[in-house]
């Protein structure tokens, strides 16, 4: 088997899924180990399409990843068990173009500060304890993703009440988004943070996390519960 050269801060799964060729990548994903899905497993595809100057509008999205990179295609995704086809429909398009139920509910609530609970894709599955996300180290606290950049200080916030009470965390980047991107941007401006987990096969029947790092992120989530006065929302702020 030839040898492959993977550039520096990239895991194997992102090499194969964005940088070699389509026929490259089905080779090494052949190769490779995956959850079995519950049958029947249903998806759905959604036509969202509107009228603009007499112009009829179709949204699609852009496939940043192997299979058909970089080609156009309808929304779509896992119908979940607890939803029907119009429930997905609305999920799934809500999730594209831009977390609407976020900004309605930040404007509304017009908190002091949030901290968003998400479930982020683990890169781990190379063994490297380097790679971006590995279960059983820790609560995510995420850096930067497409939509928001975490504060200095409420990094440091974060870091330094984990560390006080031997909470273990890693560091997370990513290049998707949640619902922290427009919460923060929401009012004049919200401290937000992104609590996460690490996951494998996330938007599937069969995702898999360690409940090792639900217990730190349950645990950190307490710990701001119980700090979090007037001078803990001024220093965020600042």
């Amino acid at each position: 088997m030839a040898t492959i050269s993977i550039p520096e801060g990239m895991n194997e799964k992102e090499y194969y899924e964005t940088v070699v060729s389509e026929e490259e990548f089905l080779r090494w994903y052949k190769e490779q180990d995956h959850p079995t899905y519950e049958n029947p497993s249903v998806t759905t595809d959604m036509v969202a399409y509107c009228f603009v100057e007499g112009r009829l509008k179709l949204l699609v999205i852009r496939r940043k990843t192997h299979p058909c990179q970089h080609r156009v295609a309808l929304v779509g995704g896992f119908l979940q068990k607890h939803e029907d086809a119009i429930q997905a429909c609305i999920r799934e398009v809500q999730e594209e173009v831009g977390l609407r139920g976020a900004s309605a509910a930040a404007n509304m609530i017009k908190p002091d500060v949030c901290f968003v609970v998400d479930c982020s894709p683990a890169n781990d599955m190379d063994g490297s304890k380097t790679s971006n996300g590995r279960l059983g180290e820790g609560f995510l606290v995420r850096l930067v993703d497409r939509t928001m950049v975490l504060r200095p200080n409420m990094r440091e916030k974060l870091v330094n009440l984990a560390e006080e009470n031997e909470i273990k965390y890693q560091y997370y980047t990513s290049p998707g988004g949640t619902d922290a991107g427009n919460i923060h941007q929401a009012v004049n401006g919200v401290p937000t943070a992104v609590i996460g987990i690490s996951g494998r096969y996330i938007h599937t029947h069969n995702a898999i996390f360690d409940i090792r790092d639900y217990y730190a992120a349950k645990a950190i989530l307490g710990k701001l519960i119980e700090t979090i006065d007037e001078k803990f929302i001024e220093d965020v702020r600042k």
